[in-house]
């Protein structure tokens, strides 16, 4: 390598700067974030497993929550411009984990969530006429 080519690392830097490639590949923080929430999880599950809390739904309990968690990423991801990525990949990811997890978590939440959407829409709708 001659001195007018610069080092590796150089080189390598001036590929992606200022370029389509540099908008791709930034450093994605969100999913440090949800990862480490979702472990989190799993050891606050296993805890409450383990003082005999659970009855043996721990595993269920644990892939619900992950799949709230990711949920919650899907949101953020639609909500926020600078994590916004491709969201299908996601999406089927959240249903997996609520698919691996107990069904009987599932329905409660919802049927609360399409009661408290019922609720709000109205309570917003009758604010508007105000």
């Amino acid at each position: 390598m001659t001195v007018e080519q610069g080092t590796t690392q150089e080189y390598r830097s001036s590929l992606h700067k200022d370029s389509f490639c540099a908008e791709v590949v930034r450093p994605d923080t969100l999913d440090p974030i949800i990862w480490a929430a979702a472990f989190i999880w799993a050891g606050v599950v296993w805890f409450a497993s383990s003082l005999g809390y659970l009855d043996g739904h721990a595993w269920s309990l644990f892939f619900f929550g992950a799949g709230v968690l990711v949920l919650i990423e899907l949101g953020i991801r639609l909500l926020v411009p600078a994590h916004c990525r491709d969201l299908l990949g996601t999406l089927i990811w959240a249903a997996v984990l609520f698919w691996l997890g107990d069904w009987d978590l599932l329905w409660p939440v919802i049927l609360v969530t399409i009661g408290a959407s019922i609720l709000l829409r109205g309570f917003f709708r009758d604010l508007e006429l105000i």
